[in-house]
């Protein structure tokens, strides 16, 4: 039984990293795209967050 409580709280710990991850790489995708629509002349703004 313990084992298999270890193995649930492992799926879940990495389901929500997984989320916390791509909710990050979304809010970076938007940051990438705002900056752009703001200013496409000021290439170097959004050069960092893309890396």
């Amino acid at each position: 039984m313990g084992f298999l409580s270890f193995v649930y709280g492992g799926i879940q710990l990495f389901k929500n990293a997984f989320k916390g991850y791509r909710s990050t790489l979304e809010l970076k995708l938007f940051a990438i795209k705002y900056s752009i629509k703001s200013s496409c002349k000021n290439g170097l703004y959004f050069a960092p967050l893309i890396n």
